[in-house]
């Protein structure tokens, strides 16, 4: 069982390494200095609702997802199905 646990767990670091990438490949596509900062706060929000494993709300995930739509961001697909796949 612990070994089940431990694969869990580290796949699901590596989703939340994955949508960080994402995320910081995203800016260098970034020209607008404004939505740059945004995405870069965006950024630091999420890594702290990653440290709260048990307990990362769902929601400040859902409103980043759809700052990115609506601002038409390049890859915002990716982030968003990584995002999703990481709080199902």
């Amino acid at each position: 069982m612990q070994d089940y646990l431990n694969v869990e767990q580290h796949e699901k670091e590596n989703e939340r390494k994955q949508i960080v990438a994402y995320l910081e490949n995203m800016l260098q596509e970034l020209n607008n200095e404004s939505v740059k900062r945004d995405v870069v706060h965006s950024i630091k929000t999420l890594k702290e609702e990653f440290l709260r494993p048990d307990n990362a709300r769902e929601f400040m995930a859902e409103a980043l997802l759809m700052y990115l739509e609506k601002q038409r961001l390049p890859h915002w697909q990716e982030v968003a199905a990584a995002i999703r796949r990481y709080f199902a």
